[in-house]
């Protein structure tokens, strides 16, 4: 799994939204939600999307490949899992990886949710229950998650939910850059007390 957090959640959805009454069933996924969790990834990074510095470098984005086998090791380890969102319909709607990373605390990564629900509070609502899981499960008291320097927008989003920057700026992995020449893209630490 990369260090930094790529995530495509939504924006606040506005009081016309369909958040309110879009029914979604939370679970955690299984070996056999594998194959679909890595197209949902897939998709949800690579997809376009018109709210500026939201994105953030569209060419990276384009790029963006995820194999499966990262989350099938999220899936059968003992300190990780995915939370799934699921539609009325029984669609995957968005995922997010949670880990275990010390006795009291836990990280996010990989919060994504498809494009055609966005801006319908399904990212918000992800990020709820999976802080949830993490403190029943693991009795953390410390969310932390990483995102993308060139994502002012994306960061505002988590500051509204009670995130702060840590003041850690890890610079974005060379292999990940897919050959772009993105010379100060960094992963913001951030970081939220349970």
């Amino acid at each position: 799994m990369a260090s930094c957090l790529f995530d495509t959640s939504s924006y606040e959805p506005s009081p016309a939204s369909t958040s309110a009454t879009m029914d979604l069933h939370f679970r955690l996924a299984t070996q056999e939600d594998a194959d679909s969790i890595q197209q949902h990834i897939q998709a949800a990074f690579r997809a376009e999307d018109p709210r500026p510095n939201w994105v953030g470098s569209a060419e990276l984005a384009a790029k963006f490949r995820m194999d499966v086998e990262p989350v099938l090791r999220c899936i059968s380890a003992s300190d990780s899992n995915i939370l799934m969102a699921i539609d009325h319909a029984g669609t995957l709607v968005g995922t997010v990886m949670m880990s275990k990373r010390a006795p009291n605390s836990a990280r996010l990564a990989m919060l994504a949710v498809d494009q055609r629900h966005s801006r319908a509070g399904i990212g918000r609502r992800l990020l709820q229950h999976a802080e949830q899981h993490c403190q029943n499960t693991w009795d953390v008291t410390r969310i932390e998650l990483d995102v993308l320097s060139d994502r002012p927008e994306l960061l505002e989003w988590y500051l509204r939910r009670g995130f702060t920057k840590t003041g850690a700026v890890v610079p974005f992995p060379e292999h990940l850059k897919e050959g772009l020449e993105l010379p100060n893209l960094g992963c913001i630490e951030l970081e939220k007390y349970l």
